[in-house]
C-alpha cells in the first residue's frame, strides 16, 4: 500500500509540473504575441527591443516601455525615414538580470529603456553617426561601437535632455574596452 500511495503522489507531482509548465509556457507566448502588436512606431515594435540570447526573461516595465516608445519616436524612426532603410536592433531594453548577465555596465540606460544598439546593413557605422548628427536629433549618448570583430552604433535618448555625446570603443589590451569620447555638447 505504501508503494502505491508513493507512485500516485509522484504521478501528482509531476502532473502538477507540466501543468504548470505549459500554463507557463502558454503565458509567455501570450506575453509575447501581446508584445509584437505593441507598435511603438510605424516601423517599430516593442518585441524588437526585447530581444536577448541569454535565455532570461527580459521584459520592461511601463516606465521602460514608454522610454522605448521615446527612444524609436525621436530617434530611430526619424532615422529611418530619412535612410529608407530598416534599422536592426541588436540590444535596446534589458532587464538588470540580462544585463548583468551579458557584464553590461550597472548604469547602462539600456536597463532603463533609453539605449539601443543598431546596424543598418548597406552602411557602416561612421554614416550612421553622420545620419544622426546631421538630421540633429536628440540623442544623450552615440557610440560607434567596434568591438571583437563586431560592430554596431549605440544611440541613447534621455527624455529629461541630452549630453550630446559622442564616443568610439575599440578593443583594448587584455580583452578591455577603451571609450574614447570625441565631442562633448
Amino acid at each position: 500500500m505504501a508503494d502505491s500511495n508513493k507512485t500516485t503522489w509522484h504521478w501528482w507531482l509531476l502532473g502538477g509540473l507540466g501543468t504548470a509548465f505549459l500554463f507557463s509556457y502558454l503565458n509567455r507566448k501570450r506575453v509575447m504575441e501581446n508584445l509584437s502588436e505593441n507598435q511603438l512606431t510605424k516601423n517599430f515594435n516593442l518585441s524588437e527591443f526585447i530581444v536577448t540570447a541569454t535565455g532570461l526573461d527580459n521584459l520592461p516595465g511601463p516606465k521602460e516601455t514608454e522610454n522605448l516608445r521615446l527612444l524609436a519616436q525621436k530617434i530611430l524612426q526619424p532615422l529611418r525615414d530619412f535612410l529608407g532603410k530598416p534599422i536592426s536592433i541588436n540590444s535596446a531594453y534589458r532587464s538588470p538580470i540580462v544585463n548583468a548577465a551579458i557584464g553590461g555596465a550597472s548604469t547602462s540606460q539600456h536597463m532603463v529603456g533609453q539605449a539601443a544598439d543598431i546596424h543598418i546593413d548597406g552602411l557602416t557605422n561612421q554614416q550612421i553617426v553622420d545620419a544622426i548628427k546631421r538630421l540633429g536629433l536628440p540623442y544623450d549618448q552615440l557610440i560607434d561601437e567596434q568591438l571583437r570583430g563586431k560592430k554596431w552604433v549605440h544611440v541613447s535618448f534621455n527624455p529629461n535632455g541630452g549630453r550630446k555625446q559622442l564616443m568610439t570603443a575599440r578593443d583594448g589590451a587584455g580583452g578591455k574596452t577603451i571609450y574614447t569620447t570625441i565631442s562633448k555638447g
